[in-house]
């Protein structure tokens, strides 16, 4: 997919997009409006991107310290289909 961003061409892939499933009340804390995104079946967790987590108010330089201090893992794209078909989230 290509978006056009101030006459500039930007070649931008979901595909090299990072995953996150957080749990509902960790998000919150974090400051993200949980009913935003997609969420379990029990509700208790939602998928965020990468981006959603580094523009929130969760603590730590970048994206794996973030994760980290979280205690949630950071999933490829392959890898978070790979959940959601086999209902393991």
């Amino acid at each position: 997919m290509t978006i056009s961003l101030m006459n500039q061409e930007t070649n931008y892939s979901v595909t090299n997009m990072n995953y996150l499933i957080l749990d509902k009340l960790k998000a919150v804390d974090i400051g993200l409006h949980a009913d935003h995104y997609q969420q379990s079946a029990d509700g208790n967790r939602i998928i965020i991107n990468e981006n959603d987590l580094m523009n929130s108010y969760a603590t730590g330089s970048n994206l794996q310290e973030r994760a980290t201090i979280l205690g949630i893992g950071i999933l490829t794209l392959s890898e978070l289909k790979n959940k959601l078909n086999k209902g393991d989230w």
